[in-house]
């Protein structure tokens, strides 16, 4: 047998399997009454914890997956697995993930979207078919993948939608946009006002609404809407707002806000003035940017804006990007005096170094990147601090 038949046969023989894989795929895919694919820049994690909750209160299975730091799959009875990944995250864990749906005939799928590239974007769609198609907000993030104007971002994400799906989104600068995109692929978009969505409904008080608004209208697009569903979504926000650790040492209050999930600028400085607001304007704050080498724009906006907020006691360097970000913030003209790189066993005492900074009381931020430090220095403080959740 010749060379160029055996080449053929084993060539054959490989589309003969992807030929399988995607047939049992579809065959999965059709045995779950409701997909949802939540993407967008910000919340997508969140969004897909209060949608899987919302839903779980109708009495029906939901299985749900967030493809955030700690990768977690979301049961039918609310018990959270994480996953143990070998090696980067893949596409390959969407299917897995819809695979067990289809096999335990879940009634509800709930899925954060894991792709960043544009094709990988379109590809889940393609594969997970979800009938809603969840855009919590569409910001300047991940340049290196979705581009660095706002349009390539648009066209990212938006280009992504399935075919006649039915589009969620709160993100209002977009609309006319996203609309655009939806009618070529004739789909429906529903435009989410959080203040009418929520209206009468107090929400903790750093929590975004938009978040529990989307939340609520996906729901609501899937068939379910009822007092109940609501209840649901707001006790998982609650739940998950878990964001704030005081301590006190010699006299002197320290509040450390964990915002390290929040890694893009505009988010974070909603973020900083809400929770200034919450725990008072009276005190002193402090910044920790938590850094990525692989991330070198995300550092660099992060440190600008850094040192154009009044007033900072300093600002703390974490991860394996610190030179950079202190070069960025010492051409932006930041006092040296207030620019600290942390070590990994200052990290581990982070609550000491914390109280070693402060001559009064003291509301900290963390902001950046929750990966590495950002985890290690959160574990740190929750740990040695008292958590108080929903105070204020």
């Amino acid at each position: 047998m010749s060379t160029l038949t055996i080449s053929l046969l084993f060539l054959l023989g490989v589309l003969l399997l992807l030929l399988i894989e995607a047939v049992d795929l579809r065959r999965h895919v059709a045995c779950i009454p409701i997909r949802i694919l939540v993407n967008g820049t910000r919340g997508k994690s969140t969004v897909t914890r209060y949608v899987a909750a919302g839903l779980r209160s109708s009495g029906l299975p939901v299985l749900a997956k967030i493809t955030g730091v700690v990768p977690t799959v979301i049961q039918p009875d609310g018990s959270q697995e994480i996953i143990r990944r070998r090696g980067r995250a893949r596409v390959q864990e969407q299917i897995c993930i819809t695979r067990k749906g289809g096999r335990t005939r879940v009634n509800s799928l709930v899925l954060e979207c894991m792709s960043i590239s544009p094709d990988l974007l379109r590809l889940e769609g393609r594969l997970l078919q979800p009938q809603i198609y969840v855009i919590t907000n569409i910001r300047d993030d991940h340049r290196e993948q979705m581009g660095t104007t706002d349009e390539e971002r648009v066209e990212a994400i938006c280009s992504a939608i399935p075919e006649g799906a039915i589009v969620v989104t709160a993100d209002e600068k977009h609309a006319s946009v996203i609309r655009r995109f939806a009618d070529l692929k004739r789909a429906t978009v529903v435009a989410v006002n959080p203040h009418e969505e929520l209206e009468g409904i107090e929400l903790f008080h750093a929590e975004f609404p938009e978040n529990v608004a989307v939340a609520i209208a996906v729901c609501r697009a899937v068939g379910f809407d009822s007092l109940r569903i609501r209840e649901a979504i707001l006790e998982e926000s609650r739940r998950q707002s878990d964001y704030l650790v005081r301590f006190d040492r010699e006299g002197r209050n320290i509040a450390f806000v964990n915002g390290f999930s929040v890694n893009d600028v505009d988010s974070a400085r909603v973020f900083l003035e809400q929770w200034t607001q919450a725990i008072g304007e009276d005190r002193d704050r402090m910044i920790i940017l938590n850094t990525r080498r692989d991330r070198p724009l995300r550092t660099a906006e992060f440190a600008a804006w850094c040192a154009t907020i009044a007033g900072l006691k300093g600002i703390v360097l974490t991860g394996t990007h610190v030179p950079y970000a202190r070069r960025v913030l010492s051409r932006q003209n930041v006092d040296r005096s207030k620019i600290y790189c942390w070590s990994r066993a200052q990290i581990a005492r982070a609550r000491e170094e914390l109280c070693s900074l402060a001559t009064s009381d003291m509301s900290v931020f963390g902001f950046g990147n929750i990966a590495g430090d950002g985890m290690s220095l959160s574990e740190a403080l929750r740990n040695q601090g008292q958590d108080a959740k929903g105070a204020a």
